[in-house]
């Protein structure tokens, strides 16, 4: 042992042995935790939930260049992800595209990526300690236990959340604001000036430049959590010493970062202010998420789920079963040694007397931080505020756990570090490497379980579905399009049965030059389109379906119940007269509409066959179709200013959801369901009032009305009978069996 800390001592062998050993260990290590010695690297390391999003996006960016546009998912139309900004984490898929180069297929390019956020975040954490002058042994053993923490374990669903890396590099950097008066700014010469600070160009400066960067490309969460903090440590620079310039550091570093994440995110940002009267707010989320989603500190402290000790593990599991709003934060374990390092900072925040020892304004700096963190994210703090009053679009505070145990982390290496050194004068490394031995050992058998199903598993799923649409792919022409039911909205759209919500991926997922309806963008026009479509009757809807363009039918028979799927099935049968495909378990069926297509086209000539098309992708509703004649006893409700309010009882049987609703104006274009009626051009049915009315704004310059003129029902009439105002909605009824489960 005496020899190898004397080689690594040597500055030539020193810093390629420690990085060289770190990897060592950190495969070590995977092997136990992971047990990849049971992976085979032709599955994907997870085949449900999320992890198929993850999959989507990821064959998305090989086979299309980058993950935005995608038009082999939600057909005809196809699915754009602007409204859904996925561009805080262009590093990772930057990673990921270069390793496509070496190889294409998706499964190999998730899988390398998921094994390398381990050595990643390995390294940089190891970077850090070292460059804080932590010695090379509690340095590799604290970085162990960041690497392997439970929230790296068992989120395998989040691929991009695993990519953390840069969060220890950014720490760092804030401790160079606590640590180095001349960081960033250097005091000039000229005393008379009333800014006398320049830029500091040197190395530490180019490299927190670089780290925001990174940390702006690593994920939007990083970025916000790292801009809060920063923003913290400013605050705390400015109070304790006295001076603005702190400030203006974090300031300059915040600016980095957010200006980073702008720039990933601005063809989403550019979209959406381009495509504002859509209406398609995919991603729009509500404050109480962030209550939902929040943090728990009772789940920093507890043990890991799954725990290694079996005891442990039921009182662990007792807790999630009981407790309240138990979800993902249950990723959140710091383990048993992150938890000493927690309770430390928290002793150090109330009992320890400032002071201006270096690693007493550290510890003071950690422990400021560590409770910002619990009072931003924990369940009804300050992140429920920022979510109702700014933005609901970071909800899950949850993942603040990563910068705790960080903190946590960093708070007791270096103050084991220093106090070995001032209290261990003989024999100090034996201790320190036996010291550093039981904290990695203890630590990974605490923290691990093994989150990966078994290749067995996983195979025998995959394998089934993968034959399914094999079996489609042999009979279809290439480019066909495959209608899938249950409808399910995406992203984040709900589960139906055993159905899970991404599950309707598997068709584009084991395909390659076949198109699939399911994965058209929340709330866009294509959503809609489907949405409505699935609401019609069996006849009706296939009809609709073969003159779009589609040629076959996959049914998920685990999205319905049993007796609905079998009484669907039966309908379509029916009709079609046809015998479907059928996977090994049953469990996906698949129709053939090509025959009942080329029935159909023998009864019209093809010009009347494309008009046909044209008319059913051009709108919405399938359903009724009414034209405001005027005669619907209409009545003023409200005159405001540059428009008028104006309602009838005599549109009733409406649906009472709003989105089975349309009303397009004469202008062809579609007015927007609002009932605040905030400006012209809205529209509400107000089903809850007796008598139930149909509302409508319109606009003077519309009317040639004065904002002075109160006009009568004679009036409305008389521009609803000049003006082409048509009310689209679904009249299916419960007892018409359609492609949606009633």
């Amino acid at each position: 042992m005496e020899r190898f800390y004397s080689l690594l001592m040597r500055k030539s062998l020193r810093f390629p042995l420690e990085y060289v050993s770190c990897l060592v260990i950190t495969i070590i290590s995977m092997y136990y935790v992971l047990q990849i010695n049971d992976f085979d690297m032709s599955l994907p390391y997870i085949y449900s939930g999320d992890g198929l999003s993850t999959s989507l996006f990821i064959k998305g960016m090989i086979e299309n260049g980058w993950y935005n546009t995608n038009p082999s998912v939600g057909a005809p139309f196809g699915l754009e992800m602007y409204d859904y900004p996925l561009g805080g984490d262009n590093f990772q898929y930057l990673v990921m595209k270069v390793l496509s180069l070496f190889n294409s297929d998706y499964i190999w390019v998730m899988n390398m990526y998921y094994f390398l956020t381990f050595p990643l975040c390995m390294l940089a954490s190891f970077a850090v300690f070292r460059q804080l002058n932590v010695n090379y042994f509690f340095s590799m053993s604290f970085s162990l236990l960041y690497t392997f923490l439970p929230y790296h374990i068992i989120r395998v669903g989040h691929l991009f959340l695993l990519g953390y890396y840069a969060v220890p590099l950014i720490i760092m950097v804030m401790i160079w604001i606590v640590k180095h008066p001349d960081f960033l700014f250097v005091k000039g010469e000229h005393t008379q000036k009333r800014f006398n600070y320049h830029l500091n160009l040197n190395l530490k400066f180019i490299a927190a430049l670089v780290i925001c960067i990174l940390i702006g490309s690593t994920g939007a969460y990083y970025a916000f959590f790292s801009c809060f903090f920063l923003l913290i440590i400013g605050l705390i620079q400015v109070f304790t010493e006295k001076k603005s310039i702190n400030l203006l550091k974090s300031m300059l570093l915040i600016f980095l970062i957010a200006g980073t994440l702008l720039c990933n995110v601005s063809p989403s940002i550019v979209y959406k202010l381009s495509h504002s009267q859509d209406g398609s707010i995919s991603s729009a989320r509500n404050f109480e998420a962030a209550e939902v989603y929040g943090l728990k500190v009772v789940q920093l402290l507890l043990p890991t789920t799954n725990h290694n000790v079996e005891w442990i593990k039921e009182k662990k599991d007792e807790y999630n079963s009981k407790a309240p709003l138990v979800n993902e934060n249950d990723t959140a374990s710091l383990g048993l040694i992150g938890s000493v390092g927690f309770i430390f900072l928290l002793f150090i925040l109330l009992f320890k007397k400032r002071s201006n020892n270096e690693l007493e304004k550290i510890n003071r700096s950690l422990s400021i931080m560590n409770i910002s963190a619990i009072l931003l994210g924990t369940i009804g703090g300050f992140g429920v505020l920022f979510a109702a009053l700014v933005s609901a679009q970071i909800r899950s505070y949850n993942r603040l756990s990563i910068y705790i145990a960080f903190f946590s982390l960093l708070a007791l290496a270096l103050n084991m570090d220093i106090w070995t050194k001032k209290k261990l004068k003989k024999s100090r490394i034996a201790w320190i490497v036996a010291v550093s031995l039981l904290i990695s050992l203890v630590g990974i058998y605490d923290q691990s379980t093994h989150p990966l199903q078994s290749k067995e598993v996983i195979a025998s799923g995959y394998n089934n579905d993968a034959a399914f649409v094999e079996r489609i792919s042999d009979i279809m022409p290439k480019e066909s399009m495959i209608f899938q039911i249950p409808y399910v909205s995406f992203p984040e759209g709900e589960s139906l049965n055993n159905m899970g919500n991404y599950d309707l991926l598997k068709g584009y997922i084991h395909s390659s030059d076949l198109k699939w309806s399911f994965g058209s963008m929340k709330n866009s026009y294509a959503d809609r389109w489907m949405k409505e479509l699935v609401q019609q009757p069996v006849k009706e809807a296939l009809n609709i379906l073969v003159h779009t363009g589609y040629t076959g039918i996959y049914i998920d028979r685990t999205g319905y119940s049993s007796d609905y799927d079998k009484k669907l099935e039966s309908e379509i049968l029916n009709i079609l007269q046809i015998t479907p495909i059928e996977s090994d378990n049953k469990m996906l069926a698949f129709y053939d509409l090509r025959d009942y297509s080329d029935k159909l086209k023998g009864t019209v000539n093809e010009q009347e066959w494309n008009k046909k098309k044209e008319e059913f992708t051009s709108k919405i509703p399938y359903g009724t179709e009414v034209k405001i004649t005027g005669e619907e006893n209409w009545e003023l409700v409200q005159s405001k200013e540059g428009y008028r309010i104006v309602q009838t009882s005599d549109l009733t049987n409406l649906p009472q959801d709003q989105l089975s609703l349309s009303l397009k104006g004469p202008d062809g274009a579609f007015l927007t369901f609002e009932d605040e009626f905030s400006g012209p051009n809205k529209y509400s049915f107000r089903h809850w009032e007796v008598p139930e009315h149909f509302v409508i704004s319109i606009s003077n310059s519309s009317t040639g009305w004065s904002d002075n003129y109160s006009p009568t029902s004679e009036d409305i009439s008389q521009f609803f009978k000049t003006n082409n105002y048509v009310l689209y909605y679904n009249t299916t009824s419960e007892d018409q069996i359609s492609f949606k489960e009633q």
